[in-house]
């Protein structure tokens, strides 16, 4: 990584890196130490996924997104 200040997926694909995501988990939960983050009420959507390249495994990415989302995307709908 040449600028780290950069995503991750910005500085792959300025160099023409050609990667493989791996989905390895979705979750859906609480958390009051996102809710103090994010300013929004939980729950909250995440996952982990790695990246591959040259069938090696590059990086291993976990990402929570904001709730702020669902104004845009509208309200989930997830069956207990």
């Amino acid at each position: 990584m040449q600028n780290r200040s950069l995503p991750k997926w910005k500085s792959y694909i300025d160099l023409h890196t050609e990667l493989y995501r791996d989905v390895q988990g979705i979750y859906y939960g609480e958390s009051k130490a996102l809710e103090e983050d994010f300013g929004e009420k939980g729950p909250f959507w995440g996952r982990h996924y790695l990246f591959w390249r040259a069938r090696k495994p590059l990086t291993l990415i976990y990402e929570v997104f904001s709730p702020y989302l669902q104004k845009y995307l509208g309200e989930s709908k997830v069956n207990n």
